[in-house]
């Protein structure tokens, strides 16, 4: 008899939460029931567990999380850029983000200003504009001002905002943005060095 089709998805979300709440060794075999036999796999609890049933979670090896080099992506960007807007913030800064090591999946968004989920997919994680002080390597997206439909994507370089140019030191890159100061999001690489 073989377990409810849910039964392998709770299972690998249960090692992961135990695992990044330090309880691996609570953890000491999780289960996967591809048919009539189960097949137990230990965890490492020094490693997080891969899916249940791959070769990562039965070697107790943890999966390779994709890593931002924060200052590979920067250089790539500030050897890029131009005086002026050449039009093509998205494609610079993507091709930053993945000078730094990450890939960008297809399909990827056509406009700059609907690139918050794939930041987030990726591994960037949202930072509260409360507060905010910029560091190397953030990233902010920001929506249309009036009249227009592709938003602006940019990443700070320590002092400055950088795109396809190099910007002022304020967030908004042009003078229509800081008309209408339209809605932003921030994002930060979390693990740093």
């Amino acid at each position: 008899m073989s377990r409810p089709a849910d039964l392998t998805s709770r299972a690998n979300e249960s090692a992961r939460e135990h695992w990044a709440m330090g309880q691996a060794r609570d953890v000491d075999l999780m289960f996967r029931g591809s048919s009539s036999t189960d097949v137990a796999y230990a965890v490492d609890e020094d490693h997080p567990p891969g899916p249940i049933g791959t070769t990562e979670h039965a070697l107790g090896v943890a999966p390779q999380l994709p890593q931002l080099d924060i200052e590979s992506a920067v250089r790539h960007l500030e050897a890029s850029a131009h005086e002026q807007s050449e039009g093509r913030c998205a494609q610079y800064v993507r091709e930053a983000i993945e000078a730094g090591g990450l890939t960008v999946p297809l399909p990827r968004p056509r406009y700059a200003k609907d690139y918050s989920p794939v930041l987030i997919e990726i591994g960037f994680r949202e930072v509260s504009p409360d507060g905010y002080t910029p560091l190397r390597g953030d990233v902010a997206v920001i929506q249309p001002p009036a009249n227009r439909v592709e938003g602006h994507i940019q990443m700070f370089n320590g002092h400055i905002w950088i795109s396809d140019f190099r910007q002022r030191t304020d967030l908004y890159p042009g003078p229509a943005y800081r008309r209408d100061q339209p809605a932003y999001r921030l994002f930060r690489w979390p693990l740093r060095p």
